[in-house]
């Protein structure tokens, strides 16, 4: 039986399809083709430069600052319908967030790709989905860093007395600061992100702790003026499913760990173990939080209209004011918000270097490889944003409900490929196995569709859809007259999705040979100059060729000539051989051409192309589908 080495050295088995009789085996026989496992930077020099010795506490620890922060403003609105009906949100809402959990440790543990959602999202969605997850997912986190700085401007005015126009000036300031710490980045933003992060689970357990002795259940969590069940459940479904959507606030942001993929050497296994402690953590201070705030004076009548809820138990237990207790929110405040400033610019840098954006997006400093571009764009729109919600101050609850919609379509997104690849790519190494497998991503998708419902037609507005629908509609019209003229593979994808791209190639085969359309195709063939064992080999009509990267492989390429079976070098090292279907005239290169750059892509074309290496054709997504993974011995008897 053939073998193949895998990226970790381990030789996996496989049954090899030849040409003459492949239209008989079944879809089955077909996917076993390939076994790839390994980790993403194995061999990698280049990504060893950007890794921090990060364990998996401060990936937990990055999760608290947005998570824990907020804990302590904007969730109490929901109370409107009742405590009871609160909790059963809140239940319902955390075991769906945890579920969405579990699916990003598996989805991690094989695939760590530090773009976020839409780099999954890119192969088992499509290349159109993909996008508009990606910027679903930026502006998630960009929109959660205006309310930051909208509420440190809000906190700071009410404590001081001051004047409501500072709060220009705070925002400023608070944009300032985050930039500092993101810029400065390396070390020192784990550092200051540890520390921020204690402080503000420190402060979250005062409250607790603190605000128990003041605590009457009894008495202040049922709502006033109310008799019997609708003391407890006020308003049936219908506020039941306004209140639901507040619960998601405890949560937002925990699922943004996987970022931090490309700065830690062993994401497969820290980032699990991250997630899930930041997650169980989380479960628990919420529910503390919700039972120890509604049991304080003045009750929930009174607290639901808060927006800062914490404040009436702070106030209690130091015998200090209620403008004066407002300022111990303020650092949990300001490091959620710097949370999420961090999340934003490994978002957009990432989405610079496919080419979802402009390319500039994805520079970083050279020595600190942090996307400070990316860092200032999101500071820009953000700040753009606190000043819409301090002139028209009903838009800052739409805009925490558009937050609420783009990210619950985002999550269902992440569930969609993680059952896509449970069910199609089952043979890619996993370092953690979902517990709940396909059916806790069922359960989560039917819970945030839920939301969604929630969020469209039960909060007696419809300017988040509305708001919703026009954001889809005009990234739509970005991507399809700007983005699919120069999109391509980043580097990051290269290295971490081609292993699914080939998984997804070894699918579509198997569907044309069901359907008996498979075409016998000239071979090349590409292998590892440590290993003669390795072989991938390319189906394709003989034509031009392409360069593509295979990310941290070192490889040579040749081509097997039909008449001699010999094998003769075509290029040197980091690259493989395609052929293309067709391409635009203005990136069509004579051969031996050098690219200065990753050529453009066309209509519905990824190139993804090596600078200093020789480009004849751009290649075409559908080529990519094509490869296929064969055994060099088999090639030799064709």
């Amino acid at each position: 039986m053939p073998r193949v080495y895998c990226d970790d050295g381990v030789v996996s088995n496989f049954e090899q399809v030849s040409n003459h009789d492949e239209e008989s085996h079944d879809s089955k026989q077909v996917e076993e083709v390939i076994n790839i496992r390994g980790d993403q930077f194995d061999g990698n020099e280049k990504a060893d430069v950007n890794l921090l010795k990060l364990k998996y506490t401060d990936l937990w620890a990055v999760g608290l600052t947005t998570a824990i922060g907020s804990h302590f403003f904007s969730w109490s609105s929901g109370l409107s319908s009742g405590f009871g009906s609160y909790v059963i949100a809140l239940w319902f809402v955390s075991t769906g967030y945890f579920c969405l959990i579990l699916c990003i440790s598996e989805l991690s543990s094989a695939l760590p790709f530090a773009g976020g959602a839409y780099g999954i999202a890119r192969v088992t969605l499509g290349i159109y989905p993909g996008f508009l997850i990606a910027c679903y997912d930026c502006l998630k986190s960009i929109l959660c860093v205006a309310s930051a700085a909208y509420s440190v401007g809000r906190i700071i005015t009410t404590a001081t007395n001051g004047a409501t126009e500072l709060q220009f000036l705070y925002w400023g300031l608070f944009y300032m600061y985050g930039l500092a710490i993101n810029g400065r980045g390396g070390v020192f933003f784990w550092r200051i992100n540890k520390i921020t992060a204690a402080i503000s689970v420190a402060l979250l357990l005062i409250f607790v702790l603190g605000s128990i002795k003041y605590a009457d259940f009894e008495e202040y969590a049922p709502l006033t003026g109310r008799e019997g069940n609708d003391k407890w459940f006020h308003g049936g479904m219908q506020h039941f499913m306004h209140a639901m959507p507040t619960a998601t606030r405890f949560f937002v942001g925990i699922q943004s760990i996987d970022l931090t993929c490309g700065q830690i050497r062993s994401p497969k296994t820290e980032v699990p173990k991250g997630s899930l402690g930041a997650v169980t953590t989380v479960m628990f201070t919420s529910f503390a939080v919700l039972f120890v705030a509604c049991s304080l004076k003045p009750g929930i009548s009174v607290l639901q209209k808060s927006l800062n809820p914490l404040t009436y138990g702070y106030a209690a237990m130091f015998g200090i004011p209620y403008n004066k207790a407002l300022c111990l929110s303020l650092p949990p405040t300001i490091t959620y918000g710097v949370g999420y400033m961090y999340f934003y610019g490994k978002q957009l840098s990432a989405m610079g270097r496919s080419g979802l954006l402009p390319f500039a997006m994805g520079n970083e400093i050279s020595v600190r490889n942090t996307p400070v571009a990316a860092h200032i764009a999101g500071a820009v729109i953000g700040y753009a944003v606190c000043i819409l919600m301090y002139f028209e101050a009903h838009t800052k609850v739409e805009l925490n409900n558009v937050v609420i919609l783009v990210a619950m379509v985002t999550y269902m997104s992440i569930f969609l490929s993680f059952v896509f690849l449970r069910l199609y790519f089952p043979t890619i190494k996993r370092e953690f196995i979902s517990p709940v497998g396909v059916y806790g991503a069922v359960y989560g998708f039917l819970v945030f569709a839920l939301v969604i419902v929630a969020t469209s037609g039960y909060q007696g507005e419809y300017l988040a859809i509305e708001s919703f629908g026009v954001i889809t509609v005009l990234a739509s019209v970005y991507y399809y007259f700007v983005v699919q003229k120069r999109q391509v593979f980043s580097e990051e994808e290269r290295t971490v999705m081609f292993k699914a791209y080939l998984m997804k190639s070894n699918m579509a085969r198997s569907k044309r040979i069901k359907r008996g359309t498979q075409h016998h195709h000239q071979q090349y063939q590409l292998h590892a100059t440590n290993s003669k064992d390795r072989i991938y080999s390319v189906p394709s009509v003989p034509s031009e060729s392409n360069i593509a990267s295979v990310g941290s492989l070192s490889t040579v390429i040749a081509q097997r000539h039909t008449d001699t079976n010999a094998l003769h070098p075509m290029v040197n090292q980091d690259s493989f051989s395609f052929t293309a279907n067709s391409a635009p005239s203005s990136v069509r290169r004579g051969h031996g051409d050098i690219a200065d750059q990753t050529p453009p892509v066309g209509s519905r074309r990824i190139a993804p192309a090596l600078s200093s290496l020789s480009v004849h054709k751009e290649l075409d997504l559908q080529d990519v589908e094509c490869l296929d993974l064969v055994d060099a011995d088999d090639m030799q008897k064709d």
